[in-house]
């Protein structure tokens, strides 16, 4: 007699104790192939929209028909640049994009392009002059300059403000202009890896801007301030850092002198971090100008000064106590090795060889 199967029968349930039926095996495969076709559905389309993206096409940037797939305002649909365009001074964005070729000119007059936020990486190409104008990184925005050119132009400085970063780390930066600045302000930084930086007036602080802490770090690259280092005053600070371990070079003319601008020298702040094989230049300064940033507490190693580490005599013979120590020629200042006792020894040996030798000859005649 046939048994009568109902939907509460042991044999309805899947038990790991007892073998599936062929029929209950069937089901399972086909539940479980389409459990597996949902999933990768679900995940192609998801792997989708992690890659879409979009290319300028031609033209203004902050035209959205202007991009193959609209403008690149989020970071799941980031943009490529690789022709010429242009960006109006109104622009205004928060884009994540990339330029790898072409020239992308600045447009229109009386304001600066704003990169406010979002991120702009630029491997290759121009971005720059053509009406003049320079541009801000704000809000948080993260520029990056890896290889191609930056320009700002004649008639308008490049300011970083309100969180923005610019990282050079290749390429070249050029800020054009005799009375064009390059100027921090709204807790922002500066970072220079590599490459050319180029500053036609001054580097430093916007002196407008009150109550922040920004930080210029300089780790390697050639950096050229045809004017003056500027520190603003005690409510709006910015620090140097040197550090880095490849070789670089910051040159300039000199620091804003005192009441210029209402720059406050007690805001200086100058700090070399250990290892940096970065050297900084004042042409227009007096020879000493290190030792009187030392000796006043506005220049650091690694955080301490003269009352941590002794006075400007000690720093630039024995040392910080790691082997390492102030350089001064000239005006230019830099970070060396402290000589080991043996090679001491050895200098010191070959000296009394050379002096035992002229007084032998001095007898002889």
């Amino acid at each position: 007699m046939n048994k009568l199967i109902t939907a509460a029968s042991p044999e309805t349930e899947w038990n790991p104790h007892v073998p599936a039926t062929l029929p209950t095996q069937r089901k399972v495969i086909r539940m479980n192939f389409g459990v597996l076709a949902i999933t990768a559905a679900f995940l192609a389309a998801h792997a989708a929209h992690a890659i879409a993206q979009t290319s300028l096409i031609s033209g203004d940037i902050a035209t959205g028909t202007n991009w193959t797939n609209g403008a690149p305002t989020t970071v799941g649909n980031p943009g490529t640049i690789a022709v010429n365009g242009t960006v109006p001074v109104s622009f205004n964005g928060t884009y994540f994009m990339t330029q790898t070729a072409g020239a992308i000119t600045i447009t229109g007059s009386g304001t600066d392009p704003n990169l406010n936020g979002g991120t702009f990486t630029q491997n290759g190409g121009t971005w720059g002059v053509s009406n003049n104008r320079g541009f801000r990184i704000s809000n948080g925005n993260v520029t990056t300059l890896e290889s191609g050119a930056i320009i700002g132009g004649s008639t308008s400085g490049t300011t970083i403000e309100s969180g923005g970063s610019l990282i050079v780390n290749g390429g070249s930066f050029q800020q054009f202009g005799a009375t064009r600045n390059v100027l921090l302000t709204g807790n922002s930084t500066l970072t220079i890896n590599g490459g050319t930086f180029t500053a036609s007036n001054e580097l430093g602080i916007n002196r407008l801007a009150t109550g922040f802490t920004n930080s210029i770090n300089l780790n390697g690259g050639t950096i050229a301030v045809t004017d003056e280092l500027r520190f603003g005053d005690n409510g709006a600070l910015v620090t140097f850092n040197f550090g880095g371990t490849v070789a670089g070079s910051l040159t300039a003319l000199n620091f804003v002198a005192a009441g210029d601008d209402s720059e406050n020298i007690a805001a200086r702040r100058l700090n070399w971090l250990p290892n940096s094989l970065m050297t900084m230049t004042l042409t227009a300064a007096a020879s000493d100008w290190a030792e009187t940033e030392w000796a006043a507490g506005r220049m650091t190693y690694n955080g301490q000064g003269f009352v941590d580490l002794g006075s400007w005599a000690t720093v630039t013979t024995t040392g910080f106590g790691d082997s390492s120590r102030f350089n001064m020629a000239g005006n230019t200042l830099s970070i060396v090795a402290v000589p080991e006792p043996a090679s001491l020894a050895a200098v010191g040996l070959v000296g009394l060889l050379i002096l035992g030798r002229i007084r032998r000859h001095g007898r002889k005649a």
